[in-house]
């Protein structure tokens, strides 16, 4: 079972929440050994929701935007847009954040292909089973009603 960890911050304008991944295997991107990817969803007050990978060392390579390949479970394998933001965290924001978060409701595995800066694509996979949904508001917001009666 997945090892998520959550996390409630108070923020400005309310309190951010996050719903937190470690990877299953370490994945080398430079000269410092292997380390582990993180899955990040968000819920910002301000920023509203979000999901992004993050590292420990490396980076991205997404200078101005890129895409993610992600497959869930035994399922086929679907091209996401990404981007990663001007800052000095290595952070790759991955684009429809709440179509990833609904194709995860009673999935497995994970498993994104990255492109990482110097080192081409890289996989990283993620057993997330165990989510606790509740944590998160997005299930209860109307764009959760209308993908769920569309699926």
């Amino acid at each position: 079972m997945g090892a998520w960890t959550y996390e409630s911050t108070a923020v400005d304008g309310g309190t951010r929440v996050t719903a937190t991944l470690t990877s299953m295997m370490r994945v080398y991107l430079d000269g410092s050994g292997a380390n582990f990817v993180r899955l990040v969803f968000r819920d910002d007050p301000i920023w509203g929701y979000d999901v992004h990978l993050a590292l420990e060392s490396g980076d991205f390579d997404c200078p101005t935007g890129c895409s993610v390949d992600i497959a869930v479970d035994s399922g086929p394998s679907r091209t996401i847009n990404a981007s990663r933001p001007e800052s000095s965290t290595p952070i790759l924001s991955i684009r429809e954040p709440r179509e990833l978060w609904y194709a995860l409701r009673d999935a497995q595995l994970l498993t994104v292909d990255f492109p990482a800066r110097g080192k081409g694509m890289q996989r990283a996979s993620f057993d997330v089973s165990g989510l606790d949904r509740s944590r998160l508001d997005w299930d209860r917001q109307p764009y959760a009603r209308t993908h769920a009666s569309a699926t």
